[in-house]
C-alpha cells in the first residue's frame, strides 16, 4: 500500500515538497499563502494542486516536524528536523516568519 496515497493533503503535499526539493538539489524553498499553488511537488504527485486555503495546513505540518508550536508567533521561529531517504539522513532547516506570513525551507 501506498503511506503517501493514505494522508491528509497537507502532510501529502510536505512529503512530496521534500521529496522533489531533494531530487532536483533545491536547496531552498519559500512558501508564501501566494505561491502555495505552484509548489515544485515533482511529477510523481498527482492530487489536486495546493490552494492558498491549504497554506496553513503545509505550514502547520512543518511546525509540528520541527518540533515548533503550530499555533501562530507573533516572532520569527526556526526549528529543524531529519528525514531519512534510502539509509541516507536529510538535515532540513525551516524558519516561519512572525505571524506565519512565509517559510523558507532549507536543505542544510
Amino acid at each position: 500500500m501506498d503511506m503517501i496515497g493514505t494522508q491528509s493533503l497537507a502532510v501529502k503535499i510536505s512529503n512530496y515538497l521534500i521529496m522533489e526539493m531533494l531530487r532536483s538539489n533545491t536547496p531552498v524553498v519559500l512558501i508564501t499563502p501566494q505561491n502555495v499553488t505552484s509548489l515544485p511537488l515533482g511529477s510523481n504527485y498527482d492530487d489536486a494542486a495546493p490552494t492558498p486555503d491549504d497554506y496553513q495546513k503545509i505550514v502547520n505540518r512543518l511546525k509540528i516536524m520541527s518540533g515548533l508550536n503550530p499555533f501562530g508567533s507573533n516572532k520569527t521561529e526556526t526549528g529543524e528536523f531529519e528525514v531519512k531517504v534510502a539509509g541516507e539522513s536529510h538535515q532540513f532547516q525551516i524558519t516561519i516568519a512572525a505571524n506565519d506570513a512565509s517559510v523558507c525551507l532549507q536543505v542544510r
